[in-house]
Order: C-alpha cells, then sequence, then structure tokens
C-alpha cells in the first residue's frame, strides 16, 4: 500500500522582510526609482541626505546593492522616473537641483534615458520646470503619464501647485487637455494593469490634504469612491504588483492640528487598491513610518522593494522587501489510489485557494479588456 501526500499554496499574509544588503546606498529620501525590466534590476538615482543632493545611481539584483560608475545628469530630488519597454530604458524627468553655495534652488524640465551605462537626454520641451509630481507607465497605451507637481506654471504665477496631465511616447510630451484631480503636490500613480487604467491617490494643496483615489483611462480621469480608504496624505509611494493585481500604497506624511497649531506627522500603513475598493494590509511589523520613500516592484523575484525615505527630519538607509507569505496545507491519502474522501478534501482545497487569491474575477476582466482592444 501505498501513501500520497498533497500539499497546496493558499493565499496568505502580505508581510515585510528586512533585507540588510552591504554596501548600501548613502541614506536619503526623495531619491528616484523603477525596476529595470531589461535588466532585471531595481535603479535609484538621486535623492536628498543631510541637507546634500546626491547624484549616483545604485542597482539592486535581488540580493545586493551595486554602484554605478556612469557618468550622471545633474544631482536631484523629487523627480520622477518609471521604465519605458518600447525604449528597454528607464525613462527620468525633472526634480529639484540646487548649485553647491547657492541659496536658490532650481526645478528642472529635462528628459533622461538610461541603458545601464550611459545617460542620454531626450526631449528638450514639454512639461514646465517641477518637483514633486506623479510618474507612472501606461502599458496599455505605450506612454508615460505625468500628472500634477510644484513648479513654474504661468509668467505672472512664477511657482505654485499643477493640476496637468502630460504624456511621453518615447520621443516628445504632449500635453493632454482634461478635466481631472485638482492641483497638487506630492500625490502618487501606478498603472492598474486588470483595469487598464491608471491610478491616483493624494496629495496636498496649500493646507489641504486629499484622501482621494482618480483613475485616468487615457481619455478622462474620474473620481472613484471606496469605503473604507487611506487616510489623507502626501509624499507617499504606490506600485503595481502584477502577481495579485493591486495597486500597493504605502506611508507618506498627514497633517494634523494641535490645538490651533498644524503639525505633521509620517505614516508607516500599507493599502491595497483590487480596482474597485482599498483594502488596509499593514502587516504587524515593517519599515519605521516615513515619507519620500523609493518603491518599485521587483517582477522577476515577484515583491515589492522598498528603500530609504525620510522619517522626522532623518533620512533613512535601510532596504525593505513586501510580499504575499503563501500558507501551506497538506492532505495525506494511504492506499492503492486515493479516496473518494481525500479526492472530496483536496477538491475543498483548490476551491479555497482560489477563493484566497481572489484573483479570477480581475484576471476575467483582463482577458475581456485585452480581447476587445486586441480583435483576431
Amino acid at each position: 500500500m501505498g501513501a500520497l501526500l498533497v500539499t497546496l499554496l493558499l493565499g496568505g499574509s502580505e508581510r515585510w522582510l528586512h533585507a540588510t544588503p552591504e554596501p548600501s546606498p548613502v541614506a536619503r529620501g526623495g531619491a528616484v526609482v523603477a525596476y529595470d525590466e531589461a535588466r532585471d534590476v531595481v535603479v535609484i538615482y538621486g535623492g536628498a541626505s543631510g541637507g546634500m543632493l546626491v547624484n549616483e545611481v545604485w542597482e539592486h539584483d535581488g540580493s545586493r546593492w551595486q554602484v554605478s560608475p556612469a557618468v550622471n545628469p545633474s544631482a536631484r530630488a523629487y523627480g520622477g522616473m518609471a521604465f519605458d519597454p518600447g525604449l528597454e530604458k528607464v525613462v527620468m524627468f525633472g526634480g529639484w537641483y540646487i548649485d553647491p553655495g547657492a541659496t536658490t534652488a532650481t526645478v528642472l524640465s529635462d528628459t533622461w534615458a538610461f541603458d545601464g551605462d550611459v545617460w542620454q537626454q531626450l526631449a528638450s520641451g514639454g512639461p514646465v520646470p517641477r518637483e514633486l509630481f506623479a510618474l507612472a507607465y501606461d502599458r496599455d497605451r505605450e506612454r508615460l503619464l505625468l500628472f500634477g507637481g510644484f513648479g513654474v506654471s504661468t509668467p505672472s504665477t512664477p511657482t505654485g501647485e499643477l493640476g496637468d496631465t502630460w504624456t511621453f511616447d518615447g520621443s516628445s510630451w504632449t500635453s493632454i487637455y482634461v478635466t481631472g484631480p485638482a492641483a497638487r503636490v506630492g500625490a502618487a500613480m501606478a498603472f492598474d494593469e486588470a483595469q487598464g487604467e491608471m491610478v491616483l491617490f493624494g496629495g496636498y494643496s496649500g493646507i489641504e490634504y486629499f484622501a482621494d483615489t482618480w483613475a485616468f483611462d487615457g481619455a478622462a480621469w474620474r473620481q472613484r469612491s471606496s469605503e473604507p480608504a487611506p487616510p489623507a496624505r502626501a509624499h507617499h509611494s504606490m506600485v503595481y504588483d502584477p502577481e495579485r493585481a493591486r495597486v500597493i500604497l504605502h506611508g507618506g506624511q498627514y497633517r494634523f492640528m494641535s490645538g490651533d497649531k498644524p503639525q505633521h506627522a509620517d505614516l508607516g500603513d500599507v493599502w491595497e487598491w483590487d480596482g474597485d475598493r482599498w483594502e488596509e494590509t499593514t502587516p504587524d511589523q515593517g519599515p519605521a513610518a516615513r515619507r519620500f520613500a523609493s518603491l518599485a516592484f521587483d517582477r522577476g523575484r515577484r515583491r515589492a522593494l522598498l528603500y530609504g525615505g525620510v522619517t522626522d527630519a532623518t533620512p533613512l538607509g535601510d532596504t525593505w522587501e513586501y510580499l504575499k507569505q503563501r500558507s501551506h496545507l497538506s492532505c495525506a491519502a494511504t492506499g492503492d489510489g486515493m479516496p473518494f474522501a481525500a479526492l472530496a478534501v483536496l477538491g475543498l482545497l483548490r476551491r479555497a485557494a482560489r477563493r484566497a487569491d481572489a484573483t479570477p474575477a480581475r484576471e476575467s476582466k483582463q482577458v475581456q479588456r485585452l480581447s476587445a482592444r486586441d480583435p483576431e
């Protein structure tokens, strides 16, 4: 008589893993970040560290950080970066720069592409100079999408909060004249591949911090409602997890009143957007509360990678991985064949696994959307 052991992987809980690779980039906040699919590394550039701006490129290959010997553009912080599959390069735009010894900062509007060896400057025109905007790559329409930020707006209003929408097709920028979210600074954005739309959350304007969710389908913005939803915040991080078809939101900063005085505090919570609603998934243990962190999804290793940020006034230099920890269930059967009871239990376990992962509905939506876009 033989024995058979069946083990199933079920949906589990999210968790943070604290990685301590050596060497690591110097502690910093406001560095731009993207996962380079062509080279299977997470790339970070720039950032602010102790009042100084950084112009180093560091790359994480899943186990360690390594500094790049490339000759880099000017040091900067609070810009944006995303991977462009068409170019097979990461693309960086804008940010904030200050010359050593200078008393005023320069807000940038330059666009660069990096292939792992050489930086190449691309478009010379496009959005007005800005920092603290939202930027992500739209995989359906094959272009970068940029929204808002703080910078030069018009000659009569030298600086201010912006509410414009732009796309970049790999060679040039195009302004999209649509009504959408209010002008704001410090929002975050990620492309929801299952729904085929860009998702934007939060930011602030003046003293008002936003807790609104917006979706952009390539033609129009529309506000989405969810109960519950993350509290209002700015300077948070967002990334899309294609394994579970969810947008991940982490951290940021919020504003509250202490008596008659406004105060600010950093956040360390985690929320996930499934295309219809937000759900808080903050693990019991994880990174300290922070803003201006660098967050990217490593598609090769199927996990999100978080680096650095700022808590209070202290720049951070820690590395964390966010992933789904799956549970294991086993079913044992003895005899020459599998008894009917064991088959029944196996069927129940399979159905439980499907319910725990909760992805079929989203996958069906994605298949329908792709079929409509690419008919045979």
